[in-house]
């Protein structure tokens, strides 16, 4: 029989994808454990018990193999979400940009996108219904969200007002933020039954150093123009920061003094929160880093 040296290499050679590190430990165990002291008087075990031993190391390996090959493959596959994709449309009475499904439910669209851990896209939102007015207005809603990978959380929940435009009723209201970036479905509840639902894509966390954060997204600047942004910091009272462009390989592309422009009060922690305004050009589609006030944000897309 093998000793346990020799079987440890064996299983070393196994396939690269056939048993891990630590599937092939529980083999060795098993035999260790299966295997008692013998004396000096037996030189070797009787061929039946070799290839008992053997196939109970072949048994181990398919155990192993086929436990490794029966893990669900699906726990992170993406979810499909059924509902259509919201569409932006004019609500005729206002002329108002909306985001939804028309003469269904649909959101104000003040900015274009959401953007993952941002409160202030969601800060002050207004949600637009069509149907019967008696079964909306002064009734219980709710919107829940779903992203593609099973996330789930409550954005919003109150009662409906009467119409102000050409809509059914409505509400203003706040969303909790989102936690992650990538397709969301909403669903919007009325006395806990679906109204509607649409999807929506929401654009990666803003880029970030330990005290600074752009409030604008790298998605949403054009490119290969001069473009106003803003960061905002809680840190320190500066007159101006210099912020720095660099490309993957950490060449700089543009540079420029942002200049403190006005000072906020956050409502949470009643601190003041600096706003600072300067011009950079992205020159093209790519992966980048900012360099602000000697901080670098991690890389980030555009």
């Amino acid at each position: 029989m093998k000793d346990n040296q020799s079987i440890q290499e064996d299983l070393c050679n196994l396939p690269t994808h056939s048993l891990n590190k630590e599937q092939k430990q529980r083999i060795l165990l098993h035999l260790k454990a299966g295997v008692r002291p013998v004396t000096r008087k037996v030189i070797r075990l009787p061929i039946l018990a070799m290839i008992i031993s053997i196939a109970f190391f072949m048994i181990l390996v398919i155990y192993e193999f086929n436990d490794n090959n029966s893990l669900p493959q699906t726990a992170h596959s993406p979810l499909e979400l059924h509902a259509m994709e919201g569409k932006t449309f004019i609500m005729p009475s206002s002329g108002q940009e909306l985001i939804g499904i028309e003469d269904n439910v649909a959101l104000l669209n003040v900015f274009d996108h959401f953007v993952a851990e941002d409160t202030r896209r969601v800060a002050k939102l207004m949600i637009f219904y069509w149907g019967n007015p008696s079964e909306l207005i002064e009734k219980n809603y709710r919107v829940e969200a779903i992203n593609s990978y099973g996330q789930q959380l409550t954005l919003s929940e109150g009662s409906l007002n009467s119409p102000l435009y050409q809509e059914d009723a409505h509400t203003l209201t706040s969303f909790s933020p989102f936690p992650t970036e990538g397709t969301w479905q909403l669903s919007f509840l009325v006395e806990d039954e679906i109204h509607g639902a649409f999807t929506l894509e929401v654009l990666p966390a803003f880029p970030k150093t330990e005290h600074y954060t752009l409030i604008d997204s790298p998605l949403e600047i054009e490119i290969g123009q001069k473009t106003e942004i803003s960061i905002e910091s809680s840190w320190k009272d500066k007159e101006e920061i210099e912020v720095t462009l660099l490309d993957e390989n950490g060449i700089e592309v543009d540079s420029d003094n942002f200049l403190q422009n006005a000072t906020n009060i956050d409502s949470a922690t009643n601190n003041p929160i600096y706003l600072y305004s300067g011009s950079l050009s992205f020159p093209e589609k790519g992966t980048w880093v900012l360099v602000i006030d000697g901080e670098k944000t991690e890389v980030f897309d555009n």
